[in-house]
């Protein structure tokens, strides 16, 4: 299971990738960028050379396409592989083998391409590239916070830390203290763990709007509820 999205941002031309799978190490081969140059992900079955291969073409001159195109040439097991290029004048262009676990796909758009492989169901790529085009994706609206359980002995041992930045500032807040004087914060401290550490991460917490009770006062946005799908 793996999925994955390259980028460049079209004002200031630095490009970045973000890469999440069940393999571990994946950032030592998986991953390439070069500034000014261009970005390449590889991934499936992982044929590493195409990461410094394909920054090699881009350097040369070779657009996004002809750089994947050359790599895929030159590979026998083009079948299995998945590869994102981005260039440095922001052409895009990937690649998914037809025998690539299923679900697997990708899109290619302007400064971008996102892939993945393994996954539940052909809505993943094109929801990445949506959150994507959208900057940072929908506003989120969370309420009941104070009804959130945790299991095993999280209620007694876990912990929340922070320091001032002054001598003597650290703190350690109980889970128990933390969920009666703010729940919401419980929540949002979760999610932010889950995202990346960089701009767009921001962007999207800022995205997030948690409530401790039952309302909220974002009813004339017309927010529309989430019904989780059912386990099994």
């Amino acid at each position: 299971m793996t999925y994955s999205i390259v980028s460049r941002d079209p004002q200031t031309g630095r490009f970045g990738i973000a890469i999440q799978t069940r393999w571990p190490f994946v950032g030592a081969g998986c991953p390439w960028v070069e500034s000014g140059v261009g970005a390449v992900v590889t991934q499936s079955f992982t044929e590493v050379a195409h990461g410094p291969n394909g920054l090699a073409r881009l350097r040369d001159g070779d657009a996004a396409p002809a750089a994947l195109a050359a790599l895929l040439a030159a590979d026998p097991g083009e079948a299995v592989r998945q590869v994102g290029i981005v260039d440095a004048a922001g052409r895009s262009a990937a690649h998914t083998g037809s025998r690539c676990v299923q679900a697997a796909g990708h899109l290619a758009a302007e400064g971008v391409s996102v892939q993945a492989n393994m996954m539940e169901r052909p809505t993943v790529w094109p929801a990445m590239l949506d959150a994507w085009s959208s900057g940072g994706g929908d506003f989120v609206v969370v309420v009941n916070a104070e009804k959130v359980r945790v299991t095993g002995r999280k209620e007694d041992q876990k912990m929340y830390y922070r320091h001032s930045g002054y001598p003597g500032g650290f703190k350690a807040i109980p889970y128990r203290r933390m969920m009666g004087s703010h729940p919401d914060r419980i929540l949002r401290f979760a999610v932010k763990g889950m995202l990346p550490k960089t701009r767009l991460g921001r962007q999207q917490l800022l995205k997030l709007k948690i409530y401790a009770g039952p309302t909220h006062p974002h009813a004339a946005q017309q927010p529309t509820v989430y019904e989780p799908r059912p386990r099994g």
